[in-house]
């Protein structure tokens, strides 16, 4: 068990659909240490479909910022920091969550 678990641009190339999401922050949860303490720090991107690899892209959840706030809660998570970084096309988001209760 963890204090802190960081999912940076992990999430988001892994997941191919809302209920992918749900499920793997279900699985993070468990992760965490029963404390109030305990962190998850996620890093991602928002509404993107691809990403680049060198010359290869690969698909990516295109999840917007209200859908990823609802299966974060819904997951039973509660979000302690979340901050957004535009730079040129793309939105990245960093989120600091503490688990509560996971309900997927």
């Amino acid at each position: 068990m963890a204090s802190v678990v960081i999912a940076s641009l992990v999430l988001d190339v892994t997941c191919s659909s809302e209920e992918d999401l749900a499920r793997c922050l279900d699985n993070l949860a468990t992760r965490l240490r029963s404390s109030s303490s305990s962190l998850l720090l996620l890093q991602g991107s928002l509404d993107e479909h691809t990403y680049a690899v060198g010359s290869a892209s690969l698909p990516a959840l295109e999840v917007d910022e209200e859908t990823l706030r609802r299966v974060v809660r819904r997951c039973g998570f509660s979000i302690r920091l979340w901050r957004l970084s535009r730079a040129q096309q793309t939105t990245h988001y960093f989120a600091a969550l503490q688990k509560e209760t996971c309900d997927t």
